[in-house]
């Protein structure tokens, strides 16, 4: 069990949120990208507003971050945006396929949002914030 236990922790890796390198938006906090992602805001403090943009539904990196920002399992996930369309509160942010997917969207859209595999960072986008 300790020997898998290592293993699972070694092998997850930090999370970036992204923005376009010339977007107006500086760190964001834990909290707001959760609030973003769930489509609680759009704006952020600076009066940015902001596109999300998702991972298809079961990379390990969408995972991390939905557990991480917003406390919320893949299931969870699935409920929520359930109820959200379900009441006509909201729409779930457009999916892409992967970590090069989303960084090509933002490093052409100053008001997208993403998530990456940190290592996926390079000078096409601005990381604002950095989950370990």
């Amino acid at each position: 069990f300790i020997t898998f236990t290592s293993l699972a922790s070694a092998a997850r890796s930090d999370i970036a949120v992204i923005v376009h390198p010339n977007a107006s938006v500086g760190a964001v906090t834990l909290q707001e990208a959760a609030d973003v992602f769930l489509g609680k805001t759009r704006e952020m403090r600076d009066g940015t507003m902001l596109i999300p943009l998702d991972q298809k539904q079961n990379p390990a990196v969408r995972s991390e971050f939905y557990l991480s920002a917003a406390k919320k399992s893949e299931a969870q996930l699935r409920a929520y945006w359930a109820r959200q369309v379900f009441t006509g509160q909201g729409e779930p942010p457009r999916s892409v396929a992967d970590d090069n997917g989303v960084k090509q969207l933002v490093s052409q859209n100053p008001n997208m949002i993403g998530y990456i595999d940190a290592d996926e960072v390079d000078d096409s986008v601005k990381t604002v914030l950095l989950i370990r």
